[in-house]
């Protein structure tokens, strides 16, 4: 029965709200990135994989499986593969 109530209640996002005089839709958050953190994520993307590639094959590896794959310490042992 609530939900038949509520059906015809309605609320604009352009209507300014009582209080601080905002829109619905100046309220909500923006959930884009914004440029200064896509260029900070580009950039660590950048040095983190130019650190990668000055490794050893094998420390490669074990980076790779500890610190992307999500693998404990223990499994990324070189001797295990």
């Amino acid at each position: 029965m609530q939900l038949r109530r509520r059906r015809g209640s309605y609320l604009s996002l352009e209507q300014q709200q009582e209080g601080d005089g905002l829109t619905v839709s100046e309220r909500l958050s923006d959930l884009r990135r914004g440029p200064e953190e896509v260029c900070s994520t580009s950039e660590a993307h950048e040095r983190l994989v130019n650190g990668a590639k000055q490794l050893s094959p094998t420390l490669r590896r074990a980076f790779q499986l500890r610190e992307i794959d999500g693998l404990t310490t223990k499994d990324t042992n070189p001797a295990s593969y």
